[in-house]
């Protein structure tokens, strides 16, 4: 593995030296991180995709054997990602004001199902 790696590094030097202008050199170096920078979000977003179908495929099989257990999964996930956001990112406002929103929602809700 590492000598393959050794290898393209050591042809790409080489083809780099063959370049014969200093204005494409220095282009290429300008533009390496950026080509870089695109296969690794790339690759990212790959690994995204494949969560997130994973993802729909456990909830299809959740809701095709036992459908109430969203009744408990629902309110785990909410909890479990305000909680995340704020131990991790304990200056970001919008979770407590999305929260808020929610809870007054579900308040005026109920408020008017029992009045009706």
């Amino acid at each position: 593995m590492f000598e393959m790696l050794k290898k393209a590094i050591s042809l790409g030097r080489t083809l780099f030296e063959k370049i014969g202008s200093e204005k494409v050199k220095q282009n290429l170096l300008q533009a390496l991180p950026f080509l870089i920078g695109s296969v690794i979000t790339g690759l990212i977003a790959v690994v995204y995709t494949r969560l997130f179908a994973l993802a729909g495929h456990r909830t299809a099989y959740i809701y095709h054997h036992c459908a109430y257990l969203f009744l408990l999964i629902t309110p785990c996930c909410f909890v479990l990602s305000w909680w995340v956001v704020k131990k991790f990112s304990p200056y970001a406002r919008a979770v407590e004001e999305l929260t808020k929103t929610h809870i007054s929602y579900f308040k005026t809700a109920l408020f008017t199902s029992i009045i009706l």
